[in-house]
């Protein structure tokens, strides 16, 4: 067969349509599409309920209304995923520990990342959306010598 044949030309436009194609496709294919960024997506969505739910009430955008000056975004239990399963698998003071999320290697892992991304953010609440209610504070004990 020669490549100046009706059959050889239509053989080699059929694979250059073909080629084509895949070379369309190809991003369909990515790892997006494959679901690698969308596990990366819900493990972000994950870690942001987690925090909702444990972490927020005290660490509201990333501070800390406890212990102002104690915020995340200042903080070192973040330098690594080890430092901050340690940190939360002991608490610290007025912070409870979490054993249930350590234990839970997914659970550990989206949350650290969540939490690390509210780290050296600058917010502040939006007028709109201020906390419902003032943090509690505890009162103080009576002194044994009833001075205040």
């Amino acid at each position: 067969m020669s490549w100046n044949s009706p059959e050889a030309r239509k053989s080699l436009l059929v694979c250059s349509a073909g080629l084509f194609i895949a070379v369309a496709l190809l991003p369909c294919f990515s790892g997006r599409a494959l679901g690698r960024d969308s596990r990366s997506k819900s493990a972000f969505t994950h870690g942001r309920e987690i925090y909702m739910s444990s972490c927020h009430g005290c660490h509201r955008l990333g501070k800390n209304v406890v212990k102002p000056g104690k915020d995340i975004d200042i903080s070192d239990k973040l330098a690594s995923l080890e430092i901050f399963s340690d940190f939360l698998s002991k608490g610290s003071g007025a912070m409870p520990a979490f054993p249930q999320i350590v234990e839970n290697r997914t659970d550990i892992e989206d949350l650290y990342e969540f939490t690390r991304s509210l780290k050296n953010q600058s917010w502040d609440y939006p007028e709109e959306d201020p906390p419902e209610n003032e943090v509690p504070t505890r009162k103080p004990r009576p002194r044994k010598d009833g001075a205040r």
